[in-house]
């Protein structure tokens, strides 16, 4: 059996005592998964503790990561034997028979690209964004990149919406990457501070980093009201404020279908008051190219569920949201608008 040890992205490779047998096991056979080492290494800036060794099955090997500060120690000029005796500190075993399968350095960081767009070239994902392992934002900052652009690249080739509607990708983008960039360094350096001072890490929710963030743009027509109160970053309120998702709301007590369900991926979803408040509106849609799917509130809702999302949109009993495909909401009207939706077109013109 063997253990593949990884630094920072570096790997090395553990051989368990003499006469261990059987399949790998997710730690190291009297090796503790986190701890101090009893045979501390002599290299200022690397902590022994943050040595986490695991299985990196189907492999019989074992991998370490390991945190080190950059500006204490000059990792580049570390050798195997600084690696070796690394991993027989975190493992206290000062005899222990290492062999070294490879290493590989990682440098942690959080980057922005400048902009997003530049001409027919859009940057999505980790080309537009780079950010560090704590928090897991990049995977969702990457994906709801990809949510936001595709429906824009959509409709301007189907000729439903103008070709300015891409200029709203970047100003709506690139600030929620910002803000998740900042934070995955936030919690990268208070990691690190916690390990220096034995303290625990400050830790916090981010589903308002995740879920509440908001789009301003010409793609969403604001109505003058503000964010919900609360930490941007720690708390997600639903809300019916344009820019912001659209809330979750179950439609059958089976919870088998949401408010989310009833959002159209090849165009606009309006969730509106009962039909007969918006009858003349959706007869004046049916004149243009503008794709609309309607929903009429009291026919998709129970009534008490209709109550809770009401509330949480700020309608009235005659009032409506338009929704993007992308499920961040384009437009709001508390009651039944005298303008129709003309208003609307506004969005994508």
């Amino acid at each position: 059996m063997k253990a593949t040890c990884e630094f920072g992205g570096g790997s090395a490779c553990v051989r368990p005592p003499d006469g261990a047998t059987g399949q790998p096991h997710p730690y190291h056979p009297g090796v503790p998964r986190r701890g101090r080492s009893r045979a501390a290494p002599s290299l200022a800036g690397v902590d022994p503790a943050a040595v986490g060794p695991s299985a990196a099955a189907p492999r019989p090997e074992w991998l370490f990561n390991l945190v080190a500060d950059g500006e204490k120690v000059d990792l580049d000029r570390l050798d195997d034997g600084d690696y070796i005796a690394l991993i027989r500190a975190a493992a206290g075993l000062p005899d222990l028979d290492v062999g070294l399968v490879g290493r590989q350095l990682w440098r942690a960081s959080a980057q922005v690209a400048g902009r997003f767009r530049h001409g027919p070239v859009f940057l999505v994902g980790d080309c537009a964004h780079v950010t560090t392992p704590y928090g897991g934002f990049g995977m969702n900052c990457g994906v709801a990149n990809v949510d936001n652009l595709a429906w824009k690249l959509a409709a301007a080739h189907h000729g439903w919406a103008a070709p300015a509607l891409l200029d709203t990708y970047d100003p709506e983008r690139r600030p929620v990457a910002l803000a998740s960039a900042a934070e995955s360094h936030l919690r990268l350096t208070d990691t690190i501070g916690a390990r220096q001072t034995g303290a625990p890490p400050r830790g916090r929710p981010s589903e308002g980093l995740v879920l509440g963030y908001h789009y301003t743009s010409t793609a969403v027509i604001a109505d003058g009201t503000d964010p919900p109160a609360g930490d941007p970053v720690a708390d997600y309120v639903p809300t019916g404020r344009p820019g912001h998702r659209l809330p979750h709301v179950w439609l059958d007590p089976a919870q088998n279908c949401s408010t989310l369900d009833l959002v159209a991926n090849d165009g606009f979803t309006l969730l509106a008051a009962p039909a007969a408040a918006w009858a003349s509106a959706a007869a004046a849609q049916r004149k243009t190219r503008f794709p609309l799917t309607v929903h009429h509130l009291d026919r998709v809702m129970p009534p008490a569920e209709r109550t809770v999302f009401l509330d949480q949109c700020g309608l009235h009993d005659t009032g409506g949201l338009l929704v993007r495909p992308d499920g961040h909401i384009a437009w709001r009207t508390p009651h039944t608008p005298t303008d129709g939706l003309p208003t609307m077109m506004n969005i994508v013109r």
